[in-house]
């Protein structure tokens, strides 16, 4: 399955969520940082720029922040079959609170 990914798209991955399938994301061109909770109160941020990539476990609370201001060319797997919706099991968090050093 291939999609072109609009604003409504990515809401929720830009809203601390836990996406409970392994996933992997390549950047072809442009580039994108991944917020992530640590234990207790660290959080980090991995910076995935192009032809690099990432692999996040099911489990970890992560959100996702595009800095560049243009569009991101990727390629993104997941270990599941999405659902009937098209979409994985995805726990949002929106009440989590991302660190100000966290932040652009």
């Amino acid at each position: 399955m291939n999609a072109e990914m609009n604003e409504s798209d990515t809401s929720d991955f830009k809203l601390p969520h836990v996406l409970r399938t392994d996933n992997w994301h390549f950047a072809f061109a442009s580039a994108f940082v991944k917020g992530m909770q640590l234990e207790g109160d660290l959080q980090a941020m991995i910076y995935v720029t192009a032809g690099e990539w990432q692999r996040l476990d099911p489990n970890i609370l992560t959100w996702v922040i595009f800095t560049f201001g243009e569009p991101v060319v990727g390629l993104s797997y997941f270990a599941d079959e999405p659902n009937a919706q098209g979409k994985w099991e995805t726990d949002v968090a929106p009440d989590h609170v991302i660190l100000d050093t966290m932040k652009f």
